[in-house]
């Protein structure tokens, strides 16, 4: 096995969070192609674990939308049940851990460390052999999260497809119960560009002898589903075939259900039961769950009646058209597709009669004037932000396309998520209520300035330095520098911060950005510089007590906004390249090592300079990110 000395310690969830992201960068580059021709990647890395994935008994989940809340509604019900279950859902809303549930929670910290101990060095490995079996971030997550279940013994596990489904990671496992939730036209340039094309990926998941459970799909998807199955074998369960979803009018405290199965040969089977959830989607995601418990066949039909009324009126699905419970005024929903942007804008013409002020930020891979058509008849002024520089449309582009669309519209920019969460809640006008939508991203965000969790969580902005700031600037570079190894970072280097006249040439050029808590305390800071007449980042420094809260990565979107802002086409830096907070870190925010053959005159002094202080050019990365116009 390759020698991973180099690659740092895992000692927090941080670590292992920063070791996964940099994986990502495959996927985040432009031109990145789903099409790969097998399942290798997968195969070779759950091999070198010992197939995990074969002690478990499993319901395998995909579709455009629903996949994630149908998994959540079935944890309830088979919990309800007496069975130990673990969750695999993707991305997350607000932190690493939410995406690997055991018994519906996130899974230890300890848990997910040691997993991903067990999983890197193979990862590493296979790395640097061929690539036909080279592992992506997604295959190594999926693998942390089989073992995870593995290891914890569970009875059942709920895997949600993360793209597609054919040649999805997830699809190395052999499920108990397949089902496919919806399709629709999403992430085309990658599963093609009809709805018969995308269905042919989805019903990838299918396996010999697997029942599968089928939503209410359109004709043409329908048609390849139910033909795939018939090639496997597997059994279909059919929304509007073989059990019906029916609304209940006379429920006026929740979204109340009949579930009733269709001529089955067994006699009918009903349930009457709710949702704590609003919509047509939420009743169809839970029968869809209830019909995926029942396909498993090990539970009685009267047992399972008992649990899904129990279970599905106390369920609750974040960032799924929720209404915050501390602030009933906002509802924020990770609506990015166009169905899920008609169902939420259905469930607004009930929760917000009066309309809605809308924060949103769209993925450039979405279809943006389908969102558009859906969520702004609605809608009396929109906030429109970015929830990730690497990946959300610009904040200008944005802007003009509603504009274009509803010209009678405020439209509002503020870049910063969280800043603009903060101020869309407190001008919202009176009638209305907030909603936020667009993005998975930007629902965590807006979701973890507002919502109030008993956590102590604290709210912070970002702009330009102030000249009575620059003192404590290198106070604070000394104490994040202290966080380095000995063998990355002498002591010598930990204690001799930037001088303060630097900062001070910086502060008045207006390239020092800072981190600010409620209370005006500086708490991180970004120095940046020019090299090669491009954008660099210089110095990029949190306080460690301010550590692990996104204040990091919201002063490189605001470094990479500074950058475009000065018309550079790109932005650099130089990095250690295996601290997980260093490269790892930047390569999760779309920077790139630049080959040494590429780097510039101007670069390569740097690098002899560093080499100079006392830094180990091994351990060093220079880094580039393209920055859109």
């Amino acid at each position: 096995m390759a020698n991973h000395r180099t690659l740092g310690a895992l000692e927090t969830v941080a670590d292992a969070a920063g070791y996964l992201e940099h994986l990502i960068n495959r996927e985040r580059r432009t031109g990145f192609s789903y099409e790969r021709l097998d399942l290798r990647p997968i195969q070779a890395l759950l091999d070198r674990l010992g197939r995990p994935e074969e002690s478990l008994s499993i319901i395998h989940v995909a579709g455009s939308k629903g996949k994630g809340s149908t998994c959540l509604f079935a944890e309830a019900i088979l919990l309800e049940l007496g069975e130990h279950v673990g969750t695999f859902t993707s991305p997350h809303l607000e932190s690493w851990v939410e995406r690997f549930r055991l018994d519906g929670r996130p899974a230890s910290s300890d848990r997910l460390i040691e997993a991903v101990r067990r999983v890197r060095p193979i990862v590493e490995d296979l790395r640097v052999g061929p690539p036909e079996t080279l592992p992506s971030f997604f295959d190594a997550t999926t693998a942390v999260a089989l073992l995870i279940f593995a290891e914890a013994g569970v009875d059942r596990a709920l895997i949600e497809v993360g793209l597609g489904g054919r040649l999805d990671s997830t699809n190395a496992v052999r499920a108990a119960v397949t089902c496919v939730t919806s399709i629709e036209l999403e992430h085309t340039d990658k599963l093609g560009e009809t709805e018969i094309e995308i269905a042919s990926e989805k019903a990838g998941i299918l396996k010999v002898g697997t029942p599968v459970v089928i939503g209410a799909l359109r004709a043409d998807a329908a048609r390849v589903v139910r033909e795939r199955a018939a090639v496997v074998g597997a059994e279909v369960i059919g929304l509007g075939e073989h059990f019906r979803i029916e609304p209940r009018a006379d429920v006026a405290s929740a979204n109340g259900f009949r579930f009733r199965t269709i001529g089955a040969s067994e006699g009918n089977f009903e349930i009457d039961t709710e949702t704590r959830m609003p919509g047509e989607a939420a009743i169809e995601n839970a029968g869809l769950a209830i019909a995926c418990v029942r396909a498993l066949g090990v539970h009685s039909d009267d047992a399972l009646a008992a649990a899904a009324r129990r279970a599905l009126p106390r369920c609750e699905l974040p960032g799924r058209i929720e209404v915050l419970a501390n602030d009933p005024e906002v509802i924020i929903d990770a609506a990015h597709t166009a169905q899920s942007a008609r169902v939420l804008a259905g469930a607004l013409e009930k929760l917000a009669p009066n309309g809605v002020e809308l924060i949103l930020s769209i993925s450039s891979d979405k279809n943006l004037a389908a969102l558009l058509d859906a969520l702004l008849p609605h809608t009396r002024r929109v906030w429109v932000t970015s929830a990730d520089s690497a990946r959300s449309v610009d904040v200008g582009l944005l802007a003009k396309r509603i504009r274009e669309h509803s010209p009678g519209i405020p439209v509002e920019i503020v870049v910063d998520a969280e800043a603009a969460a903060r101020r869309a809640r407190t001008e919202l006008a009176t009638g209305l209520r907030l909603c936020v939508a667009g993005s998975i991203y930007l629902a965590g965000i807006v979701r973890r300035v507002l919502a109030d969790k008993g956590r102590g969580a604290m709210s912070f902005t970002i702009g330009f330095a102030e000249a009575s700031d620059v003192p404590c600037l290198p106070a604070i570079e000394e104490r994040a520098a202290s966080l380095f190894s000995p063998e990355d970072l002498s002591a010598e280097l930990a204690v001799d911060p930037t001088q303060t006249k630097v900062y001070e040439e910086a502060q008045r050029d207006g390239r020092v950005l800072v981190a600010r808590d409620a209370s005006g305390r500086v708490t991180g800071f970004a120095h940046l510089t020019w090299i090669d007449e491009h954008a660099h980042l210089e110095e990029l420094d949190v306080d460690p007590e301010f550590g692990r809260r996104g204040i990091g990565r919201r002063l490189v979107q605001a470094a990479i906004d500074w950058a475009r802002g000065q018309s550079s086409d790109r932005i650099t830096l130089s990095t250690f390249r295996h601290v997980a907070w260093n490269a790892p870190f930047y390569s999760s925010l779309g920077f790139e090592p630049i080959p040494e053959s590429e780097l510039s005159e101007s670069l390569r002094r740097l690098r002899e300079h560093e080499e100079r202080t006392g830094l180990d050019p091994e351990k060093r990365v220079m880094m580039c990110r393209k920055v859109a116009a």
